[in-house]
């Protein structure tokens, strides 16, 4: 009887353990799920975001206990409200943006149509287009709107051009600063700011288009190996160094039809249109030329750290989605650095 008690306690045991290990999976899962699909609102905010979550999960998996996974639950909803505030705030920028520049085409709009009545009947259309624009919610449309409007003022200039040369020519200066605004607020858009690289935004648009286009290609993912350590032995304004210099390494190792982007933190993107067999070929080739010293320059003083990087390719299989096409890729890349080598 005793030997069957304590049976039963070790079953009772084990399954605990096993519904333990399964909750622990689940939120460790949903705090990935969490970090993955975050909006990319601003790429710093993001990635700092990123950053707050990857380290509270790794605490989380380095000692499971019932006090961590406490401590964690209450960090986990402090961060979520921190992200929600930043991300209100710089929605507030960007809105504020988009609003001053709606300001400054209709005002001008507006000064050339009081100047002459007989194109006031066209211009009033294009202010009344505006004031619909400034009532949108979606960034992306507003921007294709704006772009839209901008193309159809300039067509009316032609015309203007004959009757009113000084007030063409204030026009045009106000639509070219407004056109520059546009463009830079594009290239921020799809930019990343610490290496000049795409960002993970356009990187996944770009890898949707490949995957529509249905056409031969693959992709291949790195990261730096050990990258933390450099963080924690040089601080992380030294870290930007590497992951800068990285880039440029990465960006001259590719063809230049190949889009690169930064993934998020120490992991980066590239997508070649060729076959497996190409692809790995130059896999191998830039793993080397990325391999190697790097010079950074902690507390005044230049120093030289090696870098190697961990790769994983996968070739497009038609039907499977671009995030299965990533999973697939970065599985790879984790068992290239769990063993050393790249299949």
């Amino acid at each position: 009887m005793a030997m069957i008690s304590l049976k039963k306690n070790v079953d009772e045991l084990e399954r605990r353990e096993g519904l333990f290990q399964a909750a622990l999976n689940c939120y460790l899962s949903a705090i990935n799920s969490i970090q993955s699909h975050t909006i990319e609102l601003g790429a710093e905010l993001v990635e700092e975001y990123r950053r707050r979550l990857r380290s509270l999960r790794r605490n989380v998996q380095n000692l499971p206990s019932a006090e961590v996974l406490e401590t964690s639950r209450v960090a986990l909803d402090k961060e979520l409200a921190w992200f929600q505030k930043a991300a209100t705030g710089l929605l507030e920028e960007k809105e504020k943006e988009l609003q001053d520049i709606i300001f400054l085409l209709t005002e001008a709009a507006r000064t050339l149509g009081a100047r002459d009545a007989r194109h006031a009947s066209k211009l009033q259309e294009f202010t009344s287009e505006l004031e619909t624009v400034s009532r949108l919610d979606d960034l992306s449309e507003v921007r294709r709107r704006l772009a839209e409007q901008v193309i159809e003022l300039k067509t009316c200039m032609g015309a203007f051009q004959r009757e009113s040369d000084s007030s063409v020519s204030q026009l045009q200066q106000e639509l070219k600063s407004i056109q520059e605004r546009l463009d830079r607020a594009e290239q921020l858009a799809t930019t990343d700011p610490l290496t000049g690289l795409l960002n993970r935004r356009e990187g996944e648009r770009r890898l949707h288009e490949m995957v529509r286009a249905g056409n031969p290609f693959c992709v291949l993912v790195l990261d730096l190996d050990r990258f933390k350590t450099i963080n924690d032995r040089y601080g992380h304004v030294c870290g930007d160094q590497v992951l800068k210099s990285f880039a440029r390494r990465l960006a001259d190792a590719v063809r230049p039809n190949d889009p690169v982007c930064r993934w998020g933190g120490d992991e980066f993107l590239v997508i070649m249109a060729c076959p497996l067999r190409d692809a790995m070929h130059r896999a191998s080739q830039i793993g080397e030329k990325l391999s190697g010293r790097y010079t950074i320059i902690p507390g005044g003083r230049e120093t030289t750290v090696l870098v190697s990087a961990s790769l994983g390719v996968a070739e497009y299989v038609p039907g499977e989605s671009a995030e299965q096409l990533f999973e697939r890729a970065d599985g790879v890349l984790h068992r290239q650095k769990a063993t050393g080598t790249l299949p």
